[in-house]
């Protein structure tokens, strides 16, 4: 059974709602993220159908209940479509970053940007948050360009920080 993550997801509410917490990033005088609207189950579904796997559960209820994107660490969570989209992410929804990605990686590389892995917000500079989408505990890496990649934690446990404010 999946879980429902209410506790949680009530945290997080309460600190989305606080207009100088709503991002990591609020804090150093710039307007990042916003109240965005949740995402229609129907946007959920083609979102996934287009990344070809499913959004990690945490995500897909973040989506689902709260938002679609526009608060949490750094410069706060990437919408699908119709949601937030982050300058420092070339504006662009979740799964739009995910597939440009991967193309210029594979363009100006010639290395492979992993199937499964979600960039989900810019930390600033060219740090980012990265969801591997093939761990089970869907790891976030804190990822420095394309040259290194370090583990933070599960999604769960990220949020969860975030929520209790720790930035």
């Amino acid at each position: 059974m999946a879980r429902d993550y209410y506790a949680l997801l009530e945290r997080l509410e309460s600190r989305r709602s606080a207009h100088q917490r709503r991002t990591s990033l609020n804090r150093l005088g710039r307007e990042f993220g916003g109240l965005y609207p949740p995402a229609p189950a129907l946007v959920i579904r083609a979102a996934e159908d287009s990344l070809g796997f499913p959004l990690p559960p945490l995500l897909g209820a973040i989506y689902r209940k709260l938002a679609n994107g526009g608060f949490g660490p750094g410069c706060g969570i990437v919408g699908i479509a119709g949601g937030y989209r982050c300058e420092d992410l070339l504006d662009l929804t979740l799964v739009d970053y995910h597939h440009g990605l991967k193309a210029a990686t594979a363009e100006f590389t010639g290395q492979v940007w992993p199937e499964q892995w979600l960039t989900i917000c810019s930390m600033g500079c060219t740090l980012t948050y990265v969801i591997d989408c093939s761990q089970p505990d869907y790891s976030v890496l804190s990822v420095d360009g394309l040259l290194e990649a370090e583990r933070v934690g599960s999604f769960e446990n990220v949020m969860d920080n975030w929520a209790s404010g720790k930035d």
